[in-house]
């Protein structure tokens, strides 16, 4: 017989009567504790599965001895409040020997509970011997003082696969090693016999053993062959876990740390603060997940193999603390390939050598970058990163950054957050010149990069002459963001391009030398182009013709003109808060075609150009984002540009538009919209009058625009898949139900602002699919 329960969200007790179902084989529910309910379980004889078991939670019915009589059980067992069990023979009763197909047992001894006979709870646990079969067993919050017999000294339970011993206050232990405690001479502790082992244990947790000091296992590649989950957790005077090969085991003659678990696929410490040493990480070859957090010396230890990730992040304790970099197998990491840092002290150099794989490389507020070293050494040390990103290094200065970058000869993407003494960018054109030297033969690109390093090596000597806060950028460059240097401007010529003396230009400048540039973000930087006026940027380009996408925000512009013309291969153009920054070519650049995303909010005078008339054309834009409809228009007009292609269009912060003429109409609400949002135009009194007859529309967001007093007369577009309505308190109803759109799917008007509407709203709950009021 199977009672499924498991619909019955809200039961807690079952019927005391439950006990009468005498061939009940199978009770399903969602909680152990419904099973812990079932009051004379024991009548149940039939019963296959009791998943939690309390002592002694009513006054009768519930005794130890009820589960005796149920010898079918299979599945996992909890027995709770074993510290109510007040004789050793109530544990007898129990006949856990006699449950042979019993797969996982739990026993639990609440330890609030304030028992003064541990000598009680040494003889209840050891009368509580499980059947040879069991598979997992978990001991909680025991206070007997020692380890069962029948899992020491008389093991039983060889075929263990997962042992969880928690919170128990033992002096003799299991064969799992020896375990010296805090206080105890090593004499009094019981120490195990060599020729008893779990000979398949493959899970091992061991938590809360608060006077654990020491954990020491000889040969645990022997002991553990199979161990694939170690979980340590919460002990808080553990101090040392020593591991090591003996003489004769299997890894005789090799690496002392190598493969001492050689199954190990999970190793878990957590909130052991006093953990000081243990054998350098990972364990074995073996792919495996690492997660150590709360030791002494880290915060956060994280490794992944399967993804070859580590990220490792230290504590407020001492930056400049190098042991650090002690608790890792560098030998075993030959294969990682991205590598976290985090306030800690900067990777040894040496260290980083071993990291052949390595592409990807984070640091954060470490004590400082890499240590300086002389100049032959960027010819020893190159590393194969190709990301690199470095933030919060308020300390190092652009000639150190200068510096560090020429250990990556193959950098590609590089990202600063926060490098406030970077005061200038230049790029390594010499070095460009050099990488573009050919090579044929794997010996002559290996002399060509030593080449190209001791060149690397001039730049950073040239630097040492050069502005202290100049950094220097390899040309190699495709993907570059910085974030939040203040004092960061773009040069108006590099003092690292030759070609300025050659009186040419048009090159030379900012970043034009970043030739194979693909994207550039630049974030409040707010000196950026202040080292650039009108005049300045008429003669030169200060960016590469490569980009395809750029993103410059929060810097504070001089009235400058930003040439656009030459980025031929742009697709994305992000321009915010840049003040009184103007786009000069912005207008060439659409009607080539290539420009697919624009956005432009923060910037009054972005539009207004010199540029002569060009050619009527549509332009291939798909994306629009800007807060000025009017300056916008205008200078789409003058150009006689159209917009055929707009699928998207934001109008976000417009201020003054009010409503909008037949003109700007017609050039910016296409039929091919799809995508519609008004946000924070507060003098916007009507939407536009060609809305209602757009043929693709499928969302329309409004959002604080509370002046609009109503949707179009004439309806919504046919095509509308999903309307949203925010703050916009005038806004007091919809369509008619009969008027609306039957494509509407997705209706929310639950922070308009307007009760009325939402009142109306709830009358399309089931029809409209999802309504949100």
């Amino acid at each position: 017989m199977v009672l499924d329960a498991k619909q019955l969200c809200d039961i807690i007790d079952l019927p005391r009567d439950v006990n009468n179902l005498v061939k009940l084989r199978h009770l399903l529910v969602q909680d152990d504790t419904i099973h812990s309910s079932i009051n004379e379980v024991g009548k149940l004889k039939s019963l296959q599965e009791l998943r939690r078991f309390v002592v002694k939670q009513d006054h009768q019915g519930f005794e130890l001895r009820r589960i005796g009589h149920l010898e079918e059980l299979h599945g996992s067992l909890c027995i709770d409040s074993l510290e109510k069990v007040h004789v050793p023979e109530e544990a007898d009763e129990a006949k856990l020997m006699l449950k042979s197909h019993l797969h996982e047992l739990i026993l639990r001894w609440n330890i609030n509970w304030h028992a003064d006979d541990f000598a009680l709870q040494k003889h209840v646990l050891e009368r509580l011997k499980p059947n040879r079969n069991l598979r997992k067993l978990s001991i909680i919050g025991h206070r007997g003082g020692t380890c069962p017999s029948w899992l020491s000294m008389n093991l039983s339970l060889s075929s263990l696969k997962s042992l969880c011993l928690h919170d128990v206050n033992w002096k003799t232990f299991p064969p799992i090693g020896d375990l010296w405690l805090v206080n105890v001479p090593r004499e009094e502790i019981s120490i195990n016999i060599p020729e008893k082992r779990f000979g398949n244990l493959r899970r091992l947790e061991l938590i809360h053993l608060s006077g654990l000091k020491t954990w020491a296992v000889h040969a645990p590649c022997q002991l553990f062959p199979y161990l694939e989950v170690l979980i340590i957790r919460d002990c808080s005077q553990l101090v040392e876990l020593s591991f090591s090969h003996s003489a004769g085991c299997c890894q005789q003659g090799k690496d002392a740390n190598d493969n001492l678990f050689p199954r190990l696929k999970e190793l878990k410490i957590k909130r052991c603060p006093q953990l000081l040493s243990f054998a350098p990480i990972p364990w074995t070859e073996a792919p495996c997940y690492i997660k150590i957090t709360g030791i002494s010396s880290l915060d956060k230890l994280v490794y992944g193999k399967e993804y070859s990730y580590l990220t490792i992040e230290g504590n407020n304790k001492d930056t400049n603390d190098s042991t650090v970099w002690d608790v890792l197998a560098f030998h075993n990491l030959t294969g990682l390939e991205d590598l976290y840092l985090y306030r800690c002290q900067s990777l040894p150099l040496h260290y980083l050598q071993i990291l052949s794989s390595l592409r990807t490389l984070h640091m954060s507020y470490l004590s400082n970058v890499f240590p300086l070293v002389e100049a032959d050494s960027h010819v020893k040390y190159q590393f194969p990163v190709e990301s690199l990103a470095i933030r919060g290094e308020g300390s190092a200065s652009g000639k150190e950054l200068t510096q560090l970058l020429v250990y990556f000869p193959n950098l590609s993407d590089l990202k600063l957050w926060f490098c406030a003494k970077v005061t200038g960018l230049a790029v390594n054109v010499r070095g460009q010149h050099a990488t573009e030297t050919p090579g044929t033969t794997t010996s002559a690109n290996k002399e060509d990069q030593q080449q190209d390093a001791r060149a690397n090596v001039d730049v950073i000597v040239a630097s040492e002459e050069a502005e202290h806060g100049l950094l220097i950028l390899p040309p190699q460059l495709q993907d570059l963001e910085i974030h939040g240097s203040p004092k960061l401007r773009l040069l108006g010529s590099n003092p690292h391009d030759d070609s300025n003396k050659d009186g040419r230009t048009g090159q030379g400048g900012g970043l034009w030398g970043l030739s194979s540039l693909r994207r550039l973000e630049i974030e409040d930087c707010p000196e950026l182009l202040s080292s650039y006026s009108s005049s300045s940027f008429s003669s030169s380009f200060p960016l590469p013709n490569s980009l395809e996408h750029l993103n410059i925000s929060g810097a504070i512009g001089t009235g400058a003109e930003l040439p656009l013309s030459n980025l031929t291969a742009l697709t994305s153009l992000s321009i915010y808060r840049c003040g009184d920054l103007r786009g000069e070519g912005l207008w060439s650049l659409l009607a080539q075609g290539h420009l697919k995303e624009l956005f432009v909010r923060g910037n009054p005078n972005f539009f207004v150009d010199s540029e002569q008339e060009i050619p009527s054309c549509s332009s291939k834009l798909q994306r629009l984002d800007i807060d000025d409809v009017s300056g916008f228009t205008a200078a789409a007009i003058r150009h006689s540009l159209l917009f055929s292609s707009l699928t998207v269009l934001s109008i976000c912060g417009d201020y003054k538009v009010k409503s909008f003429t037949e003109e700007q109409e017609a050039l910016l609400f296409v039929d091919s919209l799809g995508d519609i949002t008004f946000i924070c135009c507060h003098n916007l009194q009507s939407l536009p009058e060609r809305l209602p007859r757009h043929p693709n529309l499928k969302r329309l967001h409004i959002w604080a625009c509370g002046a609009i007093q109503m949707l179009p007369k004439e309806g919504l577009p046919s095509s509308l898949q999903e309307l949203y309505i925010r703050e916009c308190p005038k806004i007091q109803s919809l369509p008619k139900v009969d008027d609306l759109p039957s494509s509407l799917r997705y209706l929310n008007v639950r922070e308009s602002g307007s009760e009325e509407l939402r009142r109306q709203c709830r009358k399309l709950i089931n029809i409209i699919p999802i309504v949100e009021v």
